[in-house]
């Protein structure tokens, strides 16, 4: 196991503890003693607990210490196009694009690491913005594969029932980009179908 999810673990479980970073290395510190350990020097042993790998070097060590989070070269894209792509520890992945992105990138989290510099805007989930939010072709075409009957419907008409849906408020999650189009959060707006087609088969079963 990894010593990031092995402290992880033990914090859920009780231990006085919290991972953080300090002088761009993430680590936890420990309550008890206030002392902050970098993830690469940490270790476990059954019998000694938690220690410094530096300064017991001969400890036999229950967990490995490599950064989980790795970089590679993407493929399969236009133009032989071969972007950098972040891999988090949890198998997610993360477009950052060319070598010099990947430099803007490093300076802006050297700012936060080093002088906890950050832009003043938050960023909400619900933001157009992120990659995962879809556009109204998707959503129209999940209503018409979902909803009873809607595949006899026009687009148009599917549409601009999800836009009047999303402006009051029924469908969670929902926004507008700077130019007025919808986006939708995928989980919540399937969400929103599975209580549209209940809706519909009851207003069916009432009619007969």
């Amino acid at each position: 196991m990894n010593i990031r999810n092995h402290i992880r673990q033990a914090i859920v479980d009780g231990l006085d503890a919290h991972v953080t970073q300090r002088y761009g290395q993430a680590g936890a510190i420990f309550h008890d003693e206030n002392e902050f350990i970098p993830f690469d020097d940490l270790n476990f042993n059954s019998e000694y607990g938690y220690f410094r790998i530096s300064l017991l070097p001969d400890i036999e060590r229950d967990c490995t210490n490599e950064n989980p989070d790795t970089l590679h070269l993407g493929k399969d894209y236009s133009e032989d196009w071969k972007p950098l792509i972040w891999a988090d520890g949890g198998g997610n992945l993360a477009m950052i694009g060319d070598p010099w992105n990947a430099a803007d990138l490093y300076q802006a989290l050297h700012a936060y690491l080093f002088g906890g510099s950050l832009d003043a805007e938050k960023i909400s989930e619900n933001d157009p913005a992120w990659d995962y939010m879809k556009r109204i072709d998707w959503a129209i075409d999940e209503y018409r594969e979902y909803i009873p009957g809607a595949k006899r419907r026009t687009r148009d008409r599917v549409g601009n029932t999800i836009r009047a849906a999303a402006t009051r408020g029924a469908i969670r999650g929902a926004v507008q980009d700077d130019i007025g189009n919808w986006k939708f959060r995928p989980a919540t707006f399937r969400g929103w179908l599975v209580k549209t087609a209940r809706e519909t088969r009851g207003r069916k079963q009432q009619i007969q």
